[in-house]
């Protein structure tokens, strides 16, 4: 699916949507200042210091970015912990005890296994030359962020010893939101004081494909501009259309007030 199949073409904006654009920005600048980083998972990301590092930490922090946001951070930082906070190099160099350890490591339905296996697949990937940046780098050049998924999704699947942890990579093509690759990438692309931008100069955020979550998706209905019932891909797509309306460079800068005003002020 194609995002630019489901555009369309605009006259400009109307009354309606130029207030509405002043609105949100009213509220991203309200939520950039108060509440939203200091409650949210990104902020463990920004506590890495190295670039490589905080693609490591922010893809295995939106790995398990569902539940309470308090609960989704105190898991990454303990995740990150037993790294030392310093992923890229226990990748590198840790020992098959040390690696082991990460078994120990479970968030609701990511389990022990699943910790273990997705540490030593990030393991084999960097002793190999290669890099999560490299990866996804090379499927976005290929196609775009939802190809991004799909190389980097079918890399981690060459490895066929633990089949359970497909469920933790959901499908473009089965109609999934994908909202924790499209966070990831919000993260990873967009630069300012909430996400850290460290792929800003290959991942243009005008290419980004909103995080359509329950309160994404509740604050969007009631606003009236996202029509479709459904949370899928081509909710998400279609909501990333109209955003891309009101701003073209940076659509996904409106992911933060949407999620606010619903999780916040009750917009449902």
């Amino acid at each position: 699916m194609d995002i630019r199949s489901l555009c369309t073409d605009s006259n400009g904006l109307s009354t309606e949507d130029l207030e509405l654009k002043a609105f949100l920005e009213e509220r991203l600048r309200y939520y950039t200042k108060h509440h939203f980083l200091e409650d949210d998972p990104v902020q463990v990301v920004h506590e890495l210091s190295e670039a490589e590092d905080k693609v490591i930490g922010g893809f295995l922090t939106a790995l398990i970015c569902w539940g309470s946001r308090s609960s989704i951070v105190k898991a990454a930082r303990q995740f990150l912990s037993w790294m030392d906070w310093k992923p890229k190099a226990f990748l590198l160099h840790a020992s098959e005890k040390e690696l082991q350890k990460m078994k120990a490591f479970y968030y609701r339905t990511f389990s022990k296994e699943d910790s273990f296996w997705f540490i030593k697949r990030l393991s084999q990937l960097y002793r190999q030359g290669g890099s999560l940046t490299a990866l996804f780098r090379k499927g976005f050049e290929q196609g775009g962020v939802i190809q991004a998924i799909i190389t980097v999704r079918e890399w981690f699947l060459e490895d066929k010893s633990l089949p359970r942890v497909i469920k933790h990579f959901p499908h473009p093509e089965m109609g999934s939101t994908c909202k924790r690759w499209f966070l990831f990438f919000r993260w990873m692309s967009r630069k300012d004081a909430i996400d850290v931008g460290v792929w800003h100069s290959w991942l243009p955020p005008s290419e980004l494909i909103i995080p359509l979550d329950l309160h994404v998706g509740r604050a969007a209905r009631y606003l009236g501009i996202l029509k479709r019932k459904t949370n899928d891909l081509k909710a998400a797509m279609l909501l990333t259309c109209y955003l891309r309306r009101l701003c073209p460079e940076d659509p996904v800068r409106y992911d933060i007030p949407l999620f606010c005003l619903s999780f916040y002020e009750g917009f449902h």
